[in-house]
């Protein structure tokens, strides 16, 4: 029997927070949910989306800190074509290499994955992989 392990490639990742809320926009094409993109909304503490956010976002997105007692947070609604995923304040949203977009709740993505932090050990990552690409054939 064949032995096989997995090659995880590079990955794009941003964790949502309102102080990555512009970068999150960018890497996931934020948009309107019902145009089929991923929509930025409000949760409550138990995770059931709020229904009429009203000032609350706006007020976040303007930096206005929540009132004392409000316990909503920011998450993205993302449309897939297996279902809708949310990913919530903390969450990180990794980008495939196909451009589809999943949620990894903070603990896993760190259990899986580890910032690139410079060209060179991305360059040394590529070198290994494909060194066991060709001892693989």
């Amino acid at each position: 029997m064949a032995k096989f392990r997995s090659k995880l490639p590079v990955i794009d990742a941003v964790r949502l927070s309102w102080s990555t809320w512009s970068e999150m926009c960018e890497h996931a094409g934020v948009g309107r949910f019902e145009d089929g993109k991923p929509e930025g909304r409000m949760v409550h503490s138990d995770g059931a989306i709020v229904d009429s956010p009203g000032d609350r976002w706006a007020n976040a997105l303007l930096g206005v800190p929540p009132r004392l007692g409000d316990t909503t947070r920011i998450a993205l609604e993302i449309p897939t074509s297996k279902g809708t995923l949310l990913a919530i304040e903390g969450d990180w949203v990794v980008k495939d290499f196909l451009g589809g977009l999943h949620v990894l709740r903070h603990a896993d993505f760190r259990a899986n994955f580890e910032e690139v932090l410079d060209e060179a050990s991305l360059q040394r990552f590529r070198d290994a992989s494909t060194r066991y690409d060709d001892v693989s054939r």
